[in-house]
């Protein structure tokens, strides 16, 4: 972490990532979405993405959403659950 914090580029990846998580906290409190359903939608958004993990928040939002009205696909499921 250290070395990632240490150069300009690094800093402003840390920040806009915390940012987009603490954004993603919001919104899950502002709808009631749980950790889960939140964990899910990321989840599936990497997945569906080549394994990219700079999710975008609009989409996982969207999937949220989804979640919560229609449930968790099976294939999102934490690995406890399946």
């Amino acid at each position: 972490m250290r070395d990632i914090m240490s150069t300009p580029e690094g800093r402003a990846d840390v920040e806009r990532i915390g940012s987009k998580d603490l954004a993603l906290t919001r919104f899950q409190r502002d709808n009631g979405i749980s950790d889960r359903i939140a964990e899910a939608a990321v989840k599936e958004w990497v997945i569906n993405h080549n394994g990219n993990f700079d999710w975008e928040l609009e989409d996982v939002e969207a999937i949220c959403l989804r979640n919560q009205r229609s449930g968790i696909p099976y294939a999102y499921l934490p690995e406890s659950e399946k």
